[in-house]
């Protein structure tokens, strides 16, 4: 078999999984294409064995974005950043021969909803810089998340939501493992911002976003979400608003996941949280459905 890297065989494995409709199985046959396409390929992959976080003696250096540097992926890394290659290894680990990367910063252990999108923005950005491609499906972001530790996640879309399209867009399809993040032109500025106070802070990632300049005031200012309206928007995201439903079609779904909320509390956080922004309301057969507004 030639030897191939990790970019490539992503590309193959998704072409083999492309006409699976089930996600769960498309993403095990994906899981799993991978890992044979990477075992056959005689090199370790690092984006799959993440290591283990290093600690790091920090000096400051000298900004050389406009400096000579070799031709290596860390370089590059260190020149889209602006900083001295050293501080590389505050953020990314590099694999050169595979030409790959990992995130191996310290989040602090704050699994936070700040903390799931600086990671989002992390790896857009060194997939970017690998690939010249600002896109990533979901479902490889995620992977990496719990690889890393972050654990049992929500649906990672609707924190994203409340970023997009500012500095990523977020474009969903009814299959979660279809999902993509896009980093726009913003995003790539505040990426970079995030990594300069993550060298800054020792390799530490900041409790406070340190993009806030990149969002709009609205979402800077905005409170976290509760835990219903976290719930809500993702039905949104999943599809269960693709079609009407009522407020008791809605209690049941999430009853179905653990949540229970008394029906008049639910009703209320639609009217007030979603109506004319996410949803819509339709009156049919005389009771009021909820419909995604497109």
């Amino acid at each position: 078999m030639n030897s191939i890297n990790y970019t490539k065989a992503v590309e193959i494995a998704e072409k083999s999984v492309k006409n699976i409709n089930d996600p769960k199985i498309k993403l095990v046959a994906f899981e799993t294409i991978l890992k044979d396409l990477l075992s056959k390929n005689k090199k370790v992959d690092d984006d799959i064995n993440i290591p283990t976080k290093k600690t790091y003696d920090f000096a400051p250096q000298k900004k050389y974005r406009n400096e000579k540097t070799t031709d290596t992926l860390k370089s590059k890394f260190a020149n889209e950043i602006g900083t001295d290659i050293s501080n590389v290894d505050l953020i990314y680990n590099i694999n050169e021969e595979n030409q790959n990367f990992s995130i191996v910063c310290d989040f602090q252990h704050n699994m936070g909803k700040w903390s799931q999108i600086s990671f989002v923005l992390l790896y857009l950005f060194g997939n970017y810089i690998i690939t010249k491609k600002r896109k990533s499906l979901s479902l490889l972001i995620i992977r990496q998340m719990k690889d890393y530790g972050f654990g049992d996640l929500p649906n990672i879309s609707a924190y994203m939501k409340t970023v997009s399209p500012s500095i990523v867009h977020v474009k969903t399809k009814k299959k979660k493992s279809e999902n993509t993040y896009e980093l726009s032109d913003r995003g790539v500025k505040a990426a970079i911002s995030l990594c300069d106070s993550i060298i800054k802070n020792n390799g530490i990632v900041p409790l406070e976003p340190a993009y806030l300049s990149y969002l709009p005031k609205k979402v800077r200012k905005s409170r976290t979400k509760s835990p219903l309206a976290i719930s809500i928007l993702n039905q949104i995201t999943d599809g269960f608003f693709d079609k009407p439903r009522t407020v008791q079609e809605l209690k049941a779904k999430l009853e179905e996941k653990g949540k229970f909320y008394d029906r008049g509390i639910i009703d209320e956080k639609l009217r007030r949280r979603f109506l004319g922004k996410e949803l819509k309301r339709l009156k049919i057969n005389k009771k009021w459905h909820y419909v995604k507004n497109d």
